[in-house]
């Protein structure tokens, strides 16, 4: 008996610990919705000191990394200089690699891990930029096919098709910027109809209307691509493959590329400017969306 109550007390302590932790990651999320990122900072790195679960110590480390990156925008918003910025993302870099290594199977480790080795090129120039893009389509892969349902893989890999140059200087793609996109905005979406998210993220529409603009089909070219690519899709095999044919798997409406990548980003002018108030990055992509549109001649 002496043992078996022994036993049920280390499951309960087990319990108790994984239900702080619960609140704990909870809290951040929280915090993040809110934009309070130095306060998410403080509380995980706080929780990581005393958490030895591997898989638990994972959720914590892509949530600093999330953190950093966040960081990071808002600093070079105020104005930070490079040598602050590049340390805050290669923070969130080391953070994010040591949630691969803590998990394997946590697709969040490669997201965030990509997107702070993005910014970090971003930072340093052009030629580092270019030259992280591959590192950033391997880490996003894995994290398509860890879960292929998460919507923002597929918005980062569409900006990152639409964003490098084509062959022979790197793997650009018009035609894949178009469809990943699409695949990241009804994921997006679905999530809003199922109750998943409360309300749409509008960026999605603006990162979708710039890869419309530049891919530059006609209705008849739409369709034609679509039903081509059909086997394209069905022999893919990896979440990026497929992905990027995407558009075979859905009906298109009848419209050029650059009529649906008008009504796209005035759907995400009309709905920020529906807010009944606007947190600073929901403020920032009303500003882009406006200026996009402008841009659209």
């Amino acid at each position: 008996m002496k043992r078996l109550g022994s036993l049920v007390g280390a499951v309960l302590v087990a319990a108790c610990l994984h239900a702080d932790l619960a609140d704990t990651l909870k809290q951040a999320d929280d915090l993040h919705d809110a934009e309070r990122h130095q306060e998410v900072t403080q509380l995980l790195e706080t929780a990581l000191m005393t958490e030895s679960n591997a898989r638990n110590k994972a959720e914590i480390l892509w949530r600093l990394a999330r953190a950093c990156l966040n960081l990071g925008d808002a600093a070079e918003r105020s104005g930070a200089k490079d040598p602050q910025l590049l340390a805050l993302f290669d923070r969130g870099r080391a953070y994010g690699q040591r949630a691969i290594e803590a998990d394997p199977q946590n697709f969040q480790g490669y997201f965030w891990t990509s997107g702070n080795t993005g910014r970090w090129g971003q930072t340093k120039g052009v030629l580092q930029s270019l030259a992280k893009a591959g590192e950033m389509r391997v880490l996003l892969t894995k994290a398509a096919d860890l879960n292929p349902r998460d919507k923002g893989t597929f918005y980062v890999l569409g900006q990152l098709y639409r964003e490098v140059p084509g062959v022979p200087l790197s793997f650009g793609n018009a035609e894949f910027a178009v469809n990943l996109g699409r695949r990241g905005l009804d994921l997006m979406e679905a999530e809003v109809s199922s109750g998943v998210e409360e309300a749409p993220d509008f960026d999605y529409y603006t990162e979708l209307a710039k890869s419309l603009w530049k891919r530059n089909w006609n209705a008849d070219r739409r369709a034609k691509a679509a039903a081509d690519n059909r086997a394209r899709h069905q022999a893919a095999k990896d979440e990026l493959g497929r992905g990027g044919y995407y558009e075979s798997t859905i009906t298109l409406a009848s419209m050029s590329d650059r009529q649906e990548a008008r009504a796209l980003v005035q759907k995400a002018i009309s709905g920020l400017e529906a807010l009944a108030t606007r947190k600073q990055s929901e403020g920032d992509d009303l500003k882009e969306a406006r200026e996009v549109l402008a841009g659209f001649r």
